[in-house]
């Protein structure tokens, strides 16, 4: 008897990556710019986050405020403990505080930030 031919399975759609915390999933980042992300991922040997603020008018998440810190907070207390990133940010300014609070976040954890 010989063997039948397998079926060759379809190839996985490409990943598509979008912004985590503001604007959300429906709006896709380029391919260049996840790509560039992946580069310095693997220089850095480990995972890399923007934070990328327009400016301008004033509104939520537009500098570094109260909410860019309140999702910042959501978003790092799902890391595994002790697990580091990098955190890249280009933002125009905003709240001291609140970017202190970021830092401070990330180098001791969300339960310190929330006291």
């Amino acid at each position: 008897m010989s063997a039948q031919p397998q079926p060759v399975p379809a190839p996985l759609p490409a990943l598509k990556y979008a912004a985590s915390l503001q604007p959300g999933k429906p709006h896709e980042l380029p391919a260049a710019f996840v790509g560039s992300i992946q580069r310095l991922q693997a220089a850095l040997q480990m995972p890399v986050w923007f934070l990328i603020q327009p400016g301008g008018t004033p509104g939520e998440f537009r500098d570094l405020d109260y909410a860019t810190k309140l999702a910042m907070c959501a978003a790092v207390s799902v890391l595994p403990e002790g697990e580091k990133i990098a955190l890249l940010v280009d933002s125009p300014g905003g709240d001291a505080k609140c970017a202190y609070q970021i830092a401070d976040l990330l180098e001791s954890g969300v339960e310190d930030l929330l006291e």
